[in-house]
């Protein structure tokens, strides 16, 4: 009888197996993914907005049709609040002029909402710095026949830089008497800000076949965090004076008659409270769990809606010795950058090019 019940309850399966079909397709529902990064020094600001959802097709071919990707009749808006009184509305232009790299996804049109203008204007800022983070700005995204997407975020604030100043302030010592120096930088964090990567920026002109172009090396010199967001929370880092040199050395690849050195300077991003958040969660994982939790701060959707902000040094030259240094010396010398005494005398005779004034005296 046992033998008998367990082929029945086989059979049935069977027959069960033959007559259903199973779909792990939910029915359609299309989540917005919005992506915006506010900064208040830019004068553009963008949101990306797309839309994920789970089809019956190939992922690979709904990926490459921009219609899976885009919504046709998107309003999105950014609502400036200040003491949570609306006190002014930025309405973003849909457009589709911005190029897409090639890749997974389709890249014939590519839809961006941006507003041209700034958000932060100077009346804003007065001639307190921290003032900026007392404006909350809010994100209203309406798309038809689906709940309003929405996120907040504040803007961040400058970093301040403390030192050098006074004699080092227009010039860099890198080298003194033919030896290395490691100036030191100190900054101060700025209101809503806990993430920061700094940047050396180091700008020079090259003869190219008779004409002078202008090319700038960008370095990641590092990075650092602040406990808290409240701002005024000190950090300082060295600009080693030998790793300067060999930035330089390593970023030229093309060759050129004549190289003349212009401007260094330091570019400090911060980056607001969520997206220091983001950033940790994304960052790679060398430990055995490999597993990542998700993020997102989009009410009724999905993605990251936080702000960053650039800060840069004033910009400045170089020293006697660093710039002879730099002409000479084991590992520029076979750039054929001018020693100091030609380059001002470069500059004399080609005032167009030193375009911050830098080397010209008042």
């Amino acid at each position: 009888m046992m033998r008998f019940t367990l082929y029945f309850i086989i059979i049935n399966l069977l027959f069960i197996s033959c007559d259903s079909s199973l779909d792990i397709n939910a029915d359609y529902k299309n989540i917005p993914v919005v992506y915006s990064l506010l900064d208040k020094n830019d004068s553009i600001q963008y949101i990306k907005l797309n839309k994920a959802f789970l089809g019956d097709a190939s992922v690979s071919e709904m990926a490459k049709i921009s219609d899976s990707l885009n919504y046709d009749n998107a309003i999105v808006n950014l609502i400036k609040y200040k003491d949570d009184k609306i006190v002014n509305t930025f309405s973003f232009e849909r457009t589709d002029t911005i190029k897409k790299d090639e890749g997974f996804f389709a890249d014939d049109n590519n839809i961006i909402y941006i507003y041209k203008g700034n958000i932060i204007n100077k009346k804003d800022n007065g001639s307190d710095a921290e003032r900026p983070s007392e404006f909350n700005f809010v994100l209203d995204i309406k798309i038809p026949g689906i709940d309003k997407v929405s996120s907040q975020t504040k803007t961040v604030s400058d970093v301040r830089i403390l030192a050098p100043l006074g004699i080092s302030y227009r010039k860099e010592i890198i080298t003194y008497s033919n030896k290395y120096v490691n100036p030191e930088y100190k900054y101060k964090s700025g209101k809503d800000a806990k993430y920061f990567e700094y940047f050396i920026e180091i700008s020079y002109y090259e003869n190219i076949n008779g004409a002078y172009r202008l090319r700038t090396i960008s370095h990641k010199e590092g990075i650092n965090s602040s406990p808290t967001s409240d701002g005024d929370y000190t950090f300082s880092f060295l600009l080693n004076g030998k790793s300067f040199y060999q930035t330089i050395a390593n970023n030229i690849t093309n060759s050129s008659s004549e190289r003349i050195f212009y401007s260094i300077r330091y570019k400090f991003m911060s980056a607001g409270e969520d997206l220091t958040m983001y950033i940790d969660l994304t960052k790679p994982t060398y430990g055995i769990v490999q597993e990542k939790p998700a993020f997102t701060n989009i009410t009724n959707g999905w993605g990251l809606f936080s702000s960053r902000t650039s800060t840069y040094s004033p910009y400045k030259i170089l020293n006697i010795s660093s710039l002879n240094h730099l002409a000479v010396g084991e590992i520029t010398k076979e750039f054929d950058f001018k020693n100091y005494s030609d380059t001002y005398i470069f500059y004399s005779n080609n005032r167009d090019l030193d375009i911050y004034k830098l080397y010209i005296t008042p």
